[in-house]
C-alpha cells in the first residue's frame, strides 16, 4: 500500500471516478462526495488541500478528503465541506479494512499537528479503523445523533405509524389551504435543464426565507456556484432532485434530496414565512417521502442534530463522533490554551450581549 497527499485540483480531479466509488462502497453521504468536496473547495474554503489517499495495487482503497491551515506553525486538518449538512467520515473500502489503518497511521503520525474530524458517521469503516489504532493517542467523543427512515413496505404502511396528533395537524393544514383556495401542487427537478427552470422561484424563496430568518443562502453570493456546481455533479449521475411547493402560483417551499442508491439525504429546507399558517415546509415533506419511497434507497438521513419535525418522520438513528488528536504534548497544550480563550471570549460576548 502506498499512502499520498493530493494537494492540487487537477490531482483530485484525476481521482473522482474512483473516489465517487469508493464513497458508496463505504456508505457515505452526500457531503463527502467529490462532486460536493471539489465545488466547496473552489468556492468556499480557505486553507491548503490536504487530502489524503491510500493505493493498493493502482486501486483507491482508502481517502481523507480533508483541508489544512496553519497557524503558530501548528497544522490543523479538518474534513472539506463539513460546515453544513451532512455527516464526514474518513473512506475505507469494506473490502480493505487495512487500508484504513494505513490512513490512521499517516494522520495521527503527522509532527505538529492537530487532528480535527467531527460528526463522523459512528460504525463507518473509517471508525472502525481508528478504533483498531494503539500506536498513537487520540479521542473520541459522542456527536449529535443523525436521524433518519427506514425506506421499507410501502408509503402508505409507513404514514399509517406516524403519531395521530401529527397526521391531523398535516391534514388540518391541507384542508386550511383548499378553504383559502390555495391549490397545493409540487414540482421536481431532476436533469438540470429543469432545475434551472425552477431556480427563479427557488431564489425567491431564499430571499423571503433570508428576510424572515437569516440563515445560510444557497443562492446568494459565493453559495450559488457552487450549490449550482453541486447539482450539476449530482445530476450527471442521476442522483438529485430539486423539489418546490406552490401554493396557488406561489413558491413557497424548497429543498433538494441526493442518494447514492442506498440512502438519500435531503439539504436547503427553506420557506416562506408569509405562508407560515400553512406550513409548507411540513406540506413538502410529506412529498418528499413519498418520493424517497418510490425510488430503490432503504434510508432516508435526516442529518445530525435534533428538532421536533424529524423526531416525527424518523423511525431510527445512528451516532456521530468528533475525533481528534494532538501530535504531542506541547500541541495539546495550545490547543486547550486556544480552547480556553474562545470559551472566554464567548462569555464575554454573551454577557455583553
Amino acid at each position: 500500500m502506498t499512502v499520498r497527499v493530493l494537494r492540487s485540483d487537477s490531482e483530485l480531479r484525476d481521482v473522482v471516478e474512483p473516489w465517487t466509488a469508493l464513497a458508496d462502497a463505504a456508505g457515505a453521504r452526500h457531503n463527502m462526495q467529490p462532486f460536493w468536496c471539489l465545488p466547496w473547495w473552489t468556492h468556499i474554503e480557505g486553507g491548503e488541500l490536504h487530502v489524503v489517499a491510500v493505493e493498493s495495487d493502482g486501486q483507491l482503497t482508502a481517502l481523507a478528503p480533508l483541508y489544512r491551515k496553519r497557524r503558530a506553525g501548528v497544522d490543523t486538518l479538518r474534513f472539506l465541506a463539513t460546515q453544513i449538512l451532512g455527516v464526514s467520515e474518513v473512506l475505507v473500502s469494506p473490502d480493505h479494512p487495512s487500508a484504513g489503518d494505513e490512513l490512521w497511521d499517516y494522520l495521527l503520525g503527522l509532527p505538529r499537528c492537530v487532528v480535527d474530524l467531527r460528526q463522523q458517521r459512528l460504525g463507518s469503516p473509517g471508525i472502525d479503523a481508528v478504533r483498531r489504532n494503539e500506536r498513537s493517542p487520540w479521542r473520541a467523543e459522542l456527536g449529535p445523533a443523525s436521524p433518519g427512515v427506514a425506506i421499507s413496505g410501502s408509503w402508505d404502511d409507513y404514514w399509517k405509524g406516524r403519531r395521530t396528533k401529527f397526521k391531523s395537524d398535516l391534514q388540518r393544514r391541507e384542508r386550511l389551504a383548499e378553504r383559502e383556495n390555495t391549490a397545493v401542487r409540487v414540482e421536481m427537478a431532476q436533469d438540470m435543464s429543469d432545475v434551472e427552470k425552477r431556480l427563479p422561484d427557488v431564489t425567491r424563496i431564499y430571499d423571503e426565507a433570508e428576510r424572515a430568518q437569516p440563515m445560510l443562502h444557497f443562492f446568494a453570493g459565493a453559495y450559488r456556484p457552487f450549490i449550482l456546481d453541486v447539482f450539476r455533479g449530482a445530476a450527471a449521475l442521476d442522483r438529485l432532485a430539486l423539489f418546490v411547493l406552490y401554493l396557488g402560483d406561489t413558491p413557497a417551499a424548497t429543498m433538494f434530496t441526493i442518494n447514492n442508491g442506498v440512502t438519500m439525504g435531503s439539504g436547503g429546507n427553506r420557506f416562506d414565512h408569509a405562508f407560515g399558517r400553512l406550513s409548507p415546509g411540513l406540506l413538502l415533506w410529506r412529498h418528499v417521502f413519498e418520493f424517497a419511497f418510490s425510488t430503490s434507497c432503504t434510508e432516508f438521513d435526516l442529518g445530525p442534530r435534533d428538532s421536533v419535525y424529524k423526531r416525527e418522520w424518523s423511525t431510527q438513528a445512528y451516532d456521530t463522533v468528533d475525533v481528534s488528536a494532538c501530535s504531542s504534548d506541547a500541541v495539546r497544550a495550545l490547543q486547550l490554551g486556544k480552547t480556553v480563550l474562545r470559551r472566554i471570549q464567548a462569555g464575554r460576548n454573551a454577557r455583553h450581549d
